[in-house]
């Protein structure tokens, strides 16, 4: 039986998130409100998110909350067709990426990087069932292909 990855955030990320009243964070990208953004970007800008600038043709970047504390940025790219939600948050060392295909509207990835004794680690987030979630230490070799 092969695990689903979860869409969620991890509690504890969610929790600081709400803590630091970003309270428009996207928790889960199963949510009627993200796919909302998906088909209308500019709704986020009505949610409190800015619109980053890049020089390059990367995707569109937006991001809740401030560059050197707990943010959570959005990247949209047209060309690959994915949407990646990283939520970080400096003060407990820990991030999480979200990797959404918008052609087949599922997650291809959810890691969760943290320091562990000056190690960076790195863990897939396994969905159980709609509130809780699993980590699972990923391997090196899944790790350098993401």
């Amino acid at each position: 039986m092969t695990k689903k990855l979860s869409a969620r955030i991890v509690p504890e990320l969610e929790k600081r998130l709400r803590e630091s009243g970003l309270l428009t964070a996207i928790v889960t990208l199963d949510s009627p409100r993200f796919k909302h953004y998906l088909k209308k970007p500019a709704n986020l800008l009505h949610d409190r998110w800015t619109y980053m600038e890049r020089d390059d043709a990367r995707g569109v970047l937006y991001r809740l909350g401030s560059e050197r504390g707990i943010r959570q940025e959005l990247n949209i790219s047209r060309r690959t067709k994915q949407a990646t939600v990283t939520t970080y948050d400096p003060r407990a060392g820990r991030e999480q990426s979200i990797v959404f295909d918008l052609v087949s509207k599922t997650v291809i990835s959810n890691t969760v990087r943290h320091d562990s004794a000056g190690v960076k680690v790195t863990h897939n987030f396994l969905f159980l069932n709609k509130r809780e979630g699993l980590l699972r230490r990923a391997k090196a070799e899944e790790v350098a292909a993401v």
